[in-house]
């Protein structure tokens, strides 16, 4: 409107014209001589004039004739130049302020300038500083130049006033005056709030500006003491300290260790706090920041810093999530630290925290790396080492013909180590024969063991290392130019059979790692010329064993854990049970149709309840489909996989039938069985453990259950009971077992052999004691002569002594030569294993930490690149998403006060399901009713939690969202500065269930972390951009309702003065003052309603009541009228309440005027609705009704015209005037663009 569109100097000017205005009147009045007439207009001028002193707006009136009649006597004079002229005059310029006279200012100008008496501001020049008489001369151009009006910002008004202030000056030249400028308009706003606040906004910018630049200087530095003192130093100029100091806790003294202090006092490092000593031990207890204003009378200073000279402190937690790292403290500021000193230094705290924790790892791993470097090199050779003995081993698996292998074994060993002469000689008397060699273009084919080098190791039976053959007498070369030998003698049977020879040439010398390595190469090699010889005795003893092992129809088998599928059942069960393999393999439990009828249920109720865990023994009948019926022994036993579980059961199936009917036959035929007994070609014992059986049952008569921790509690019973076992006979391969010829000896010697094994004994005793007439005992070393040797020992009872152990038959299998060669095998293999392992683990564990790493250092790049929240978010998230490899991660808010969450980031893998890829992006969720385990976790105090769909705990509500996106696996972190929750990090896995790890949990807490920063800083920004934005418009919105107000008033006279009133028209004069009383008050009112409001949008419903209510008081207060304002939710912008409250005043105005009669009283309904963007307004009254020619626009009073100007030009809208029971005023405008978001 073109009202609203004037400036706060128009609205002087106009208040300056009503005062001529009202001159007028009162002029008019002394001409009528009605002494009444004046009395009123000095009353409406005393209420203008209380408008000009209670304005909040600082008002003067002044004189600027003489400044004008100056200035044009200089022009006179030729001046042109009016600027330069006071540059060389400046004199000029405070003679030019005496000149103007202030006429009048009002109360809020003695209040701007803090003074009691408008005289003291009578002289300008007097007054005016020299900043003020600068500002003069802008005036003093805008006179010279002719302008009416002038305008300037920001101008530093001092005055009188002791405090700097900031006010924005406009004025103008009163119409009538413009010639002569005699009365001149001036309005000052002081603006200095707004100006502070600005510059504290600009301060704070600054501080975060800073904050961001130091950041990226400590995510950069990554040496942890260059970093530690960077850190301090930044605290110290981010806060404006003097003094700043670091301590790092220390988790082994549970303390903090004072690293690094800067500034003046100087204090030296290695100073401890234990927990709640001085300002770093009270952090260490609480993690929360501490400020003190008057470090010399805090009580409880650490005894070390009572003396110092500190005053004000402020220390903080440098802390990551909930991993406490360490203090950071900034002392002797001139000001006390701030709330937001303490936000700013916290905030700068988690930046070092980051920055040091990136610091620890990049040392740690560049340690990990230099440890794998040097062990790589030694495992590098290690691992050739092995990888040649792996060569020989399998050589030696795969090939039984001595000159095969030998050849295999040298190539291998040129080849694997860049070895240039290589050779193997094995004995032919007293001569060694060469076998095979390489890189000898002319070589010794024999060699005498009297000469050389490798006579002397032959002879010594020792390896030799010759380093430099020409400091050897004994060495002869066969060719020219070599530098070192190494001679590794072969043993076949503990005899010197040959030797293994290594020579180098060409300036490369062999040390002790390459005579090692010969060694244990020549092991493999004795074992192959052993393995030669045992493959000969083989041979001969096949032969031997074949009859006896065709005659053998033992059922090996073996199944599940559950016996639900046989893996491996030997043919002889179609020979023993006649029915075909594959019916036990298709059913496994078909084997049970097979036992006889009469021992079926037994079997199968003994199958069912055994220990699968535990060997199991069962003797039973079966019947052929043939009817033949034949007594079996069945043994099973577990069978144990790699981590020591049982996963399958074995077992063997006996037939034991005619052993059953030969066994009388067997005790007769003594003969028989000694002839077998003597010739078997395993040694075999026959021992009587009958006082042994005896002396066992006494035991357990006296009370003995546990036999195991009976003879570790006293392990003289187990020599006792080894004098009472008797050897009755030993056959021929026993004799030759041990040595010896003589029966008699040997039996002695068993003996001894007994006794000096009490371990292995005293598991033949158990065996007796738990009832068994079986044992097998592998791998026991036996002492027989001078010779170590291991041995199977087979032990079983004989048939018809199971009562009494009186007969026990023993088996004695030497496998000394296997078990040397198992053993040296499985070293090997576990070297290779625990090399293989630990390379791995090296490399996943570097890999992993370089992933960290990257992860963390690019989102820090991302915060530091860019200020944008989204872009910050929606890279962090991915990064944790890539660092972990999940198929989605979102990042959210979460509001605690409306318990919402909001999706701010996401990111969606490639191996996103098809329902997660939909975008969740901005979604809202409310809490806890879509998401109640987010909600219970944001009540928790955990960093993390893991959950999963197949949870059966899980909400239902929770667990149909995830299922609704395929997610199996969700990981939650929460995103947290200071204590204070920002929200939450969420990662989903759709393809499989999974465990997160503690390392993929602490890697996403530090990316997380991030995310939370970058809120933070996100809302500080934006929270400091509001506030000063908000007081600018505070400020702006004041001088604008001002103005309005003032506008209006002056409007409204000059309405009044457009009709022309003669002295005989007193009622009409006195009507019109009185409407002019009434509008004032309706604008009063709204007036006030808009400051209690702070300008806020006001009740439409409030609004009209107020009005109406404050109306009838200046109107009617001896009538009778009733008031119905109907309550409404809507609301309007303070512009719109101006015109509303002047449009009811009206109606009310005219409902008095033209409705109320002596006979009935007047009733005032108002209604108030809102159609979508219209809102609707209608105003009644009970009285006559609008006259014929009004609702025909053929006549207006002043009212009428006044209420369709404001709601054509002011609120945009439409009127409608209609009799409904009385007058009926509808009003429809829209609603005001700003409100319509907040519908």
């Amino acid at each position: 409107m073109k009202d609203e569109a004037k400036t706060k100097t128009q609205l002087l000017a106009e208040v300056a014209a009503l005062r001529a205005r009202v001159a007028e009147l009162e002029a008019t009045a002394a001409a009528v001589g009605n002494t009444q007439w004046i009395n009123s207009l000095q009353q409406s001028e005393a209420r203008y004039r209380s408008l000009f002193e209670e304005s909040p707006i600082s008002l003067w009136e002044e004189d600027f004739s003489a400044v004008k009649i100056y200035l044009d006597g200089l022009r006179s004079q030729g001046i042109t130049d009016f600027g330069a002229y006071f540059e060389q005059h400046p004199a000029e310029l405070e003679r030019c302020a005496q000149m103007v006279k202030v006429i009048d200012v009002n109360q809020a100008t003695l209040k701007l300038c803090e003074v009691s008496d408008k005289k003291e501001l009578s002289d300008l020049g007097r007054v005016f500083s020299t900043n003020e008489l600068k500002f003069f001369k802008a005036e003093l151009m805008a006179i010279v130049r002719g302008e009416v009006r002038f305008k300037g910002e920001n101008i530093t008004n001092i005055f009188l006033a002791p405090v700097k202030k900031f006010v924005n000056l406009s004025w103008s030249v009163a119409p009538g005056y413009e010639d002569s400028y005699a009365k001149v308009l001036v309005s000052m706003v002081d603006v200095t709030e707004r100006k502070q606040a600005e510059e504290e906004s600009q301060r704070r910018l600054a501080q975060l500006e800073a904050l961001r630049q130091v950041s990226l200087e400590l995510t950069a530095e990554l040496d942890l003491d260059t970093l530690l003192k960077s850190i301090v130093l930044h605290g110290i100029k981010l806060l404006e300290g003097t003094t700043g100091s670091i301590y790092l806790y220390r988790p082994e003294l549970d303390a903090l260790e004072l690293i690094l202090a800067v500034g003046d006092p100087l204090v030296p490092p290695g100073i401890i706090l234990r927990r709640g000593e001085g300002m770093g031990g009270r952090i260490l207890e609480t993690h929360e920041p501490l400020v003190i204003d008057n470090y010399q009378a805090w009580s409880e200073a650490a005894n070390f810093f009572k003396n110092y000279p500190f005053n004000t402190a402020i220390a903080v937690p440098i802390q990551l999530g909930q991993e406490f790292l360490g203090t950071l403290h900034i002392a002797n500021r001139p000001t006390p630290f701030s709330t937001t000193d303490i936000e700013l230094l916290s905030l700068f705290a988690t930046q070092a925290a980051i920055a040091i924790r990136n610091a620890r790892l990049l040392d740690s791993l560049q340690q990990s790396e230099q440890s794998y470097k040097t062990l790589f090199a030694i495992e590098r050779r290690q691992a050739q080492e092995i990888y040649l003995l792996e060569q020989v081993r399998v050589a030696l698996a795969g090939e039984l013909d001595m000159p095969t292998v030998l050849r295999i074994v040298v190539e291998a060993v040129a080849e694997t180590f860049g070895y240039t002469q290589v050779s193997i000689y094995l004995l032919e008397g007293e001569v060694a024969v060469l076998q095979y060699q390489v890189g000898y273009h002319q070589a010794i084919a024999r060699i005498p063991i009297s000469q050389g080098v490798s006579g002397r190791a032959v002879r010594s039976g020792q390896p030799l290392l010759i380093k430099d053959v020409r400091t050897d007498p004994d060495f002869f070369g066969a060719i020219e130019g070599l530098v070192s030998e190494i001679c590794v003698p072969l043993f076949d049977q503990g005899q010197v059979v040959g030797f293994f020879n290594i020579e180098s040439s060409e300036g490369m010398t062999l040390d002790e790692a390459d005579l090692r390595l010969m060694i244990a190469l020549s092991e493999q090699i004795n074992l192959a010329i052993s393995r030669a010889r045992l493959y000969t005795e083989a041979r001969e003893n096949a032969a031997r064993f074949r009859q006896l092992a065709e005659n053998i129809h033992d059922v090996f088998w073996i199944t599940n854990l559950d016996d639900t599928e046989t893996i491996y059942i030997s043919p002889a069960y179609e020979a023993l049970g006649g029915r075909p393999l594959r019916d036990i393999y298709e059913q496994p439990r078909s084997w049970l149709e097979a036992v006889h009828p009469e021992d079926r249920a037994r079997v199968s109720d003994e199958f069912e309840r055994r220990d699968r865990s535990k060997p199991a023994f069962n003797e039973y009948r079966i019947r052929r489909p043939d009817g033949v019926v034949s007594w079996v022994r069945e043994r099973s036993f577990p069978v144990l996989n790699e981590a020591g579980e049982v996963y399958r059961v074995a077992g063997i199936i006996e037939d034991i039938t005619q052993r059953r009917q030969t066994e009388e036959a067997l005790r007769q035929s003594e003969q028989s069985f000694r002839s077998l007994f003597e010739g078997s070609p395993i040694p075999l014992w026959v021992e009587d453990f009958s006082a042994v059986k005896a002396h066992l049952d006494q035991l357990r008569a006296g009370g003995v259950t546990d036999f195991e921790t009976h003879f570790d509690q006293h392990p003289e019973e187990v020599l006792y009971c080894a004098t009472l076992v008797k050897f009755l006979d030993v056959n021929q391969a026993g004799l030759k077992l041990c040595q010896s010829d003589d029966k008699e000896q040997v039996l002695i010697l068993g003996q001894e052999i007994i006794q000096e094994a009490p371990e292995s004994f005293k598991q033949e005793l158990l065996a007796i004691a738990t009832g068994k007439t079986k044992l097998e005992s592998e791998h026991l070393t036996q002492i027989i002569g001078d010779n170590e040797i291991h041995v199977i020992v087979t032990w079983s009872v004989v048939s018809g002594y199971e009562e009494n152990y009186a007969r026990v038959l023993i088996a004695t299998l030497d496998i000394t030569n296997r078990k040397r060669a198992e053993e040296a095998l499985k070293e090997s293999e576990r070297r290779y294993r625990e090399l293989a392992q630990q390379n791995a683990a090296l490399y996943a564990e570097s890999q992993k930490r370089l992933i960290e790493q990257a992860a963390l250092l690019r989102a820090i790049t991302v915060i530091s690149s860019t200020l944008d929240l989204p872009t910050v978010l929606k890279s962090i998230a991915e990064q944790m998403g890539l660092a972990v490899d999940a198929s989605s991660a979102y990042i959210c808010s979460y509001d605690a006060e409306t318990k919402t969450s909001q999706v701010l980031a996401e990111y969606l893998s490639p191996y996103a399901s098809a329902a997660e890829r939909v975008s969740d992006l901005g979604v809202v969720y409310r809490l806890p009713g879509d998401l109640p385990v987010v909600f219970a976790f944001m009540q928790s105090d955990k960093a993390a939690q893991i959950q999963h769909v197949d949870d059966p705990n899980m909400p239902k509500a929770e667990k149909d969202h995830l299922q609704q996106f395929g997610a199996w696996t969700t990981m939650l972190i929460r995103l947290q500065i200071s204590n204070q929750s920002l929200g939450y990090a969420a990662l989903w896995e759709s393809r499989q269930r999974r465990e997160f790890t503690a390392d993929e949990i602490a890697l996403c807490q530090g990316i997380a972390q991030q995310a939370a920063i970058a809120i933070q800083n996100a809302r500080l920004l934006e929270q400091a951009r509001q506030d000063a934005e908000t007081k600018a418009i505070l400020l702006k919105e004041v001088n604008h309702r001002v103005k309005n107000n003032l506008t209006s008033i002056i409007g409204l006279l000059y309405a009044e003065r457009r009709h022309k009133v003669n002295a005989e028209s007193q009622p009409i004069l006195d009507e019109i003052i009185r409407d002019l009383i009434s509008r004032i008050h309706g604008l009063s009112t709204v007036h006030s309603l808009l400051s209690a409001s702070e300008w806020a949008p006001l009740s439409l419903s409030e609004l009209a009541h107020q009005v109406v209510t404050s109306t009838l008081q200046s109107l009617a207060l001896d009538k009778q009228v009733g008031i119905e304002v109907l309550p409404a939710p809507v609301q309007v912008t303070p512009q719109q309440a101006n015109n509303l409250a002047l449009i009811i005043n009206e109606l009310t105005t005219n409902a008095m005027k033209y409705g109320l009669t002596n006979h009935q009283p007047l009733r005032i309904t108002i209604n108030i609705s809102q159609e979508g963007d219209i809102i609707l307004f209608e105003f009644r009254n009970s009285g006559a009704g609008y006259p014929r020619e009004v609702l025909a626009l053929e006549r207006y009073n002043v009212g009428i015209y006044l209420i369709q100007n404001l709601v054509h030009k002011g609120l945009k809208g439409q009127i409608n005037l209609r009799n409904e029971g009385g007058a009926v005023t509808t009003i429809c405008f829209p609603v005001s663009p700003p409100l319509k978001g907040k519908r």
